[in-house]
């Protein structure tokens, strides 16, 4: 038949592209660590979830210097593997100094950060800083501790934002601040503007008291959290915001059920509201549960697939009982009560170290399906997802490394069947999926769509390299608001340029990224009753950083 003989053809096709894929990625990496002579990276070195150090262990699979992981389920003290004999970059993730006994203590990394946007804000993967116009200045450090299953950890941080002065859209919503969010009033917590004048943030940063012991563990924390397999913009949680207040139980690594390998954390935290969101006090702190969880099939090594699932609600004038702190991993005939939001994302990673390449992808929901047909019906309906590669050609030593990532936001249009547009993160209502005025998800925001394409060259001394961004920002909004004046005139788009370099010395790192960014029709401001005062901005933004790693430690 004419459809088999297509179909061979394109088997034939995909099995030669698959060995000269393979055959090039084995000429260039070593892949020659036998994974019995890895070594653990104790919790003390702490790898930051969204920065250079899970960047270069995520690399370190690809090229032999650390055995394949999940990397699907994050926290900052997750301790990772590397094997011996690391060189180059990879050399970083091995710990240094005497780590033996039952009691350790150790002086964590002391990093300086500085942030400067010229003409409008560019907040990203920083924490409890918010990078608007101006300066931004960050100090973190602090001291973890080991007695024998206990482990803990205080690490403050302190950052000074300038908030210099730029144009804002306007907002005339009754009860809502004049900062906030114009695209989504009364939904999500997101201010345009954190007042009209610098302020300074303490918060204790990537603190954590917990119990690890045989595969296990529990405890409380403030850290931050990653989700999923993206490198820049996962669905779900990421290091944009402060990491929440919250208590966990869960595996501390992968644990073999006999079919495979599997991970699972179960949290509860507590979401704070801003001061630039609404005047309402009952709705300033919601409840956010999470359950998530990875498996590795036992048949199909380096595949890793995992699903997460968040549920919110007010905290305040509602009383809860057991059930509504366990609802996450099921819905009820309550179905979405008001104030109550569920989001749900499945995703997967693929690792393959003999080529020296990885894909991802990840798919999630922003309301939950009143039935299985509902699902059958419009899958689609409120969905979000994220696509990525890799592939390092080389070593860590001396290679390069080709990455691309794109994630979706905006809702399917046009619209069916009645349902209205449901936004990313904004469900719900309340403060939305953020956390003091900052998303815990995806920096881009709601509605958004982004797309990156970044090269970099891999040395001893670290790395040097460069991207293309191209992001266009609240799509839902503009569709609700504009675009019957516009057409697809109006959008609020950017595209962007960057440079990017981690250099490394002993025990310090220095990095530096330095970008430029065309936004045009920035929050469809001059847009207002038809207006069309259509308008661009560049912005020039310039992020550097110094960490010194004492490799002070404590043993006995």
């Amino acid at each position: 038949m004419v459809v088999h003989g297509r179909l061979n053809h394109l088997i034939r096709i995909a099995t030669v592209v698959t060995a000269l894929w393979h055959g090039a990625g084995a000429a260039q990496t070593t892949g020659s660590a036998d994974v019995s002579t890895c070594v653990p990276v104790p919790a003390t070195t702490h790898l930051d979830v969204g920065g250079a150090r899970a960047n270069l262990l995520r690399l370190a699979q690809l090229t032999g210097d650390a055995p394949p992981a999940p990397l699907l389920i994050r926290r900052t003290a997750d301790p990772g593997a590397v094997c011996a004999g690391a060189s180059g970059a990879g050399a970083l993730l091995l710990p240094a100094g005497q780590q033996g006994g039952r009691i350790q203590g150790s002086l964590l990394p002391v990093s300086v950060r500085g942030t400067f946007n010229s003409a409008f804000p560019e907040d990203r993967n920083n924490g409890a800083a918010w990078a608007g116009r101006g300066l931004t200045t960050v100090l973190t450090g602090g001291v973890a501790f080991r007695v024998g299953p206990l482990e803990g950890a205080v690490t403050p941080l302190a950052a000074w934002q300038q908030n210099d002065a730029f144009e804002v859209a306007v907002v005339d919503a009754p009860g809502d601040s004049r900062w906030a969010d114009r695209g989504h009033t009364g939904s999500i917590d997101l201010p345009q503007r954190f007042g009209d004048e610098a302020y300074t943030v303490l918060d204790p940063g990537q603190s954590y008291l917990r119990v690890r012991s045989h595969g296990a563990m529990a405890g409380v924390s403030t850290e931050n959290l990653w989700l999923g397999p993206a490198v820049r913009t996962p669905l779900l949680m990421s290091s944009t915001a402060a990491g929440i207040p919250h208590v966990f139980a869960g595996t501390s690594r992968p644990i073999d059920v006999g079919i495979g390998r599997l991970e699972a954390q179960a949290i509860w935290g507590r979401l704070e509201e801003s001061d630039y969101f609404d005047a309402d006090p009952e709705n300033d702190n919601q409840l956010l549960a999470g359950l998530f969880v990875d498996f590795e099939p036992a048949i199909l090594p380096g595949l890793y697939l995992g699903a997460a699932r968040l549920y919110l609600t007010n905290l305040q004038g509602t009383e809860l009982g057991v059930l509504d702190y366990l609802r996450v991993p099921y819905t009820d005939v309550r179905g979405n009560p008001v104030g109550d939001n569920q989001l749900l994302a499945i995703f997967g990673r693929w690792v393959h170290p003999e080529a020296g390449f990885e894909a991802w992808a990840e798919w999630g929901r922003e309301d939950h399906w009143g039935a299985w047909l509902d699902l059958l019906k419009e899958p689609d309906h409120s969905q979000a997802y994220v696509l990525g590669v890799q592939k390092v050609m080389g070593t860590l030593e001396s290679g390069w490394r080709l990455q691309g990532e794109l994630i979706h936001l905006e809702s399917a249009l046009p619209l069916r069947g009645g349902r209205g547009v449901i936004s990313f993160y904004t469900h719900g209502g309340d403060q939305g999926l953020t956390q003091r005025g900052q998303l815990i998800g995806a920096w881009i925001g709601p509605g958004s769509d982004a797309q990156i394409i970044a090269a970099d060259l891999l040395r001893p001394w670290g790395m040097v390299g460069g991207y293309v961004e191209r992001v266009r920002y609240d799509a839902d909004a503009y569709y609700s608001m504009f675009s019957t004046f516009y057409g697809h005139n109006g959008h609020d788009v950017s595209i962007g340029l960057g440079m990017r370099g981690l250099v490394v010395r002993g025990p310090f790192e220095a990095m530096a990224e330095l970008g430029w960014k065309r936004r045009h029709n920035r929050d469809f401001i001059g847009l207002e009753g038809g207006a069309g005062n259509f308008g661009s901005e560049d912005n020039l933004a310039l992020d550097v950083g110094l960490t010194w790693r004492p490799g002070l430690t404590f043993a006995r």
